[in-house]
């Protein structure tokens, strides 16, 4: 394994020279996988789990099958239980994900979402997808229930092997939750995954929301042993910090992030991936 130097401290120099004011983002709680996370929601081009396709659709294919299940702590909502969990299959140059997000625990209110993904690689450095995503919010209390389908459409490009690049479009359809009511924002993602060297990835996902600020994520990863990988991360609107860490046994990837949240507090997710 190479040691760092310098340069694998260069990150952490960026990230506290270029946030801007924390506060001003929406109340959420994190969807994507305990890798994603860990980096503060900067997205790991580099190695895919199944979770964040519901976000970036054009993730790229690594292996024949993938499952992954994740269970989450957050501090300031412990009434609420948070489970998530999907899977993905390749086809040759097409693959499938499907995957679920359950918010429940609560007597008054619960939010379930679930989503359907298809890829296809027309070139070995060209990926594309489209996700669609149903969520359902649940009032007790005789209040009506809420429905929202909403789609997602991306694009990967691999320039080289140290490089992938991705640009995603979410709520690309203007989704209502009423026939007559504002339509929801669409969101414009852009990604980067950099690998450094064999053992130094960064990771940096900037996404543009309308009506909200715009949100910078920068997340390095850190390959300790050729099974423990070190995740750091940070992210503006706003301001968090993340970490975590992934231990793989065989075909089984154990994750854990932790992140405090402004708006949740201290938040805990454990994670289970497989590949095949």
């Amino acid at each position: 394994m190479r040691w760092p130097g310098l340069a694998s401290l260069t990150l952490c120099g960026v990230m506290l020279c270029v946030l801007p004011e924390p506060g001003r983002a929406a109340f959420e709680y994190s969807h994507c996988s305990s890798a994603s996370g860990a980096l503060a929601g900067a997205v790991d081009l580099f190695a895919t789990a199944p979770l964040d396709l519901q976000y970036q659709p054009a993730l790229a294919m690594s292996a024949g099958m993938q499952l992954e299940a994740t269970a989450t702590r957050l501090y300031n909502l412990s009434d609420f239980t948070l489970s998530c969990g999907a899977g993905r299959l390749q086809l040759g140059a097409f693959a499938v994900g499907l995957g679920t997000t359950q918010l429940t625990g609560s007597d008054f209110y619960r939010e379930r979402s679930y989503f359907a993904n298809v890829a296809w690689r027309p070139r070995r450095w060209m990926t594309l997808g489209l996700t669609a995503s149903h969520q359902q919010l649940e009032f007790s209390g005789g209040y009506a229930n809420l429905n929202l389908t909403s789609l997602a459409a991306g694009a990967a490009v691999e320039p080289s092997q140290a490089l992938r690049l991705a640009l995603a479009l979410d709520n690309f359809n203007r989704a209502k939750f009423f026939a007559d009511g504002v339509a929801t924002p669409i969101t414009a993602q852009f990604s980067l995954a950099y690998r450094l060297s064999t053992d130094i990835s960064w990771f940096a996902t900037y996404a543009a929301t309308e009506r909200l600020p715009d949100r910078l994520s920068l997340g390095q990863t850190w390959n300790l042993h050729r099974r423990v990988t070190l995740r750091l991360g940070v992210r503006n609107q706003p301001l968090d910090i993340c970490g975590g860490i992934s231990v793989r046994l065989g075909a089984f990837n154990f994750d854990y992030s932790y992140a405090n949240s402004v708006y949740l507090g201290d938040t805990h997710q454990l994670g289970l991936r497989y590949e095949r």
